[in-house]
């Protein structure tokens, strides 16, 4: 009777057959089973296969979820007197390192076998957790020998000295959607975040949707109209601004939507001069909203341009029914 070969005494090509329909669960279990398995995997690196990489803290602990097509697993770490309590799939294990150090081991060991584009990248930390956890991130991304694609990247936390960091280590050729923001339960102890800077990055340029919530931004106009949708709040807009941005609406082919909300408004009464008088409705809350209408070549859409009086502008495309008797600018 013939026992079975050991699974680490395998020639090279029967492992890479097995790997090959390996999801990223069971490549992690295989490495375990034996020094020369360890080996190999890190010496042929198969793909992780990943979709879906959530990194979000949760009651002082760290929750990770890891997705892929046919997998879905999510990873606790929670401190203890000892170390750190890993969970996942009812297994619970005991280490003498930190959360953030664990976790941050953990999703390594995971992303230096992805190298397929992932369609969601997030970190959401409400604490001086991120502090550790963004620079290891960061450290581990830039080291990279080629960058993580990503489609969409989410970095939320309440200080945003790292985001740069991460935001330029990322593929820029595969990034669509950025999302930033600062936790809902923070002050606006930061005050005004200057991104001008971002604009150097071919990231930020290649981008096509932006999401900043909570937080207020000081940028130039300028550095948004490359967004196909965008929805951002500014310390600042003016006349001159609200012009561009109504330019880029009706003359660009990549146009969505543009959402800004602003602290302080310049030049009204220009505005008003350039744009014309505007159709004036109550909203339900009783709040007073200006409305233009805009015609687009080539589209049988309109431009619609709304201002409210609490401080927020809109530009959106629509089929133009509200303003079937209104006076479309062309």
């Amino acid at each position: 009777m013939h026992s079975q070969p050991n699974l680490q005494n395998l020639p090279a090509p029967a492992l890479r057959k097995i790997f090959m329909g390996s999801n990223f669960i069971e490549m992690q279990s295989y490495r375990k089973i034996h020094p020369k398995l360890t080996y190999f995997i890190d010496s042929e690196n198969p793909e992780s296969n990943l979709l879906v990489v959530i990194v979000q803290e949760n009651d002082g602990g760290i929750h990770v979820e890891l997705g892929s097509h046919w997998r879905y697993v999510e990873v606790d770490y929670q401190k203890h007197d000892e170390g750190c309590l890993v969970t996942a799939s009812k297994t619970t294990l005991l280490t003498g390192k930190g959360i953030v150090e664990r976790s941050e081991d953990d999703l390594e060991l995971v992303l230096k076998h992805q190298r397929k584009t992932l369609e969601a990248f997030s970190f959401k930390f409400t604490s001086s957790l991120y502090n550790v956890f963004f620079d290891k991130m960061a450290t581990y991304l830039e080291s990279r020998e080629k960058p993580l694609k990503v489609k969409e990247l989410t970095l939320e936390c309440p200080h945003t000295s790292n985001f740069k960091r991460i935001l330029s280590s990322i593929d820029s050729e595969a990034l669509r959607t950025i999302r930033l923001s600062k936790p809902v339960t923070e002050t606006a102890d930061e005050g005004i975040w200057d991104i001008h800077n971002f604009s150097t990055l071919d990231q930020w340029m290649n981008a096509r949707e932006l999401y900043i919530e909570n937080m207020t931004v000081s940028i130039p106009i300028r550095d948004l109209l490359h967004f196909c949708r965008f929805e951002v709040f500014i310390q600042r807009i003016s006349a001159e601004d609200v012009i561009s941005l109504r330019q880029t609406a009706v003359h660009s082919h990549h146009f969505d939507y543009f959402f800004l909300g602003f602290e302080v408004y310049y030049d009204e009464q220009y505005l008003l001069e350039v744009l014309g008088e505007p159709d004036v409705q109550l909203t339900a809350d009783n709040d007073r909203e200006r409305k233009w209408w805009f015609s687009v070549a080539d589209d049988d859409r309109i431009v619609e341009v709304i201002i409210t009086n609490d401080k927020s502008i809109e530009f959106s495309k629509t089929n133009g029914l509200e303003a079937q008797n209104i006076t479309i600018i062309v």
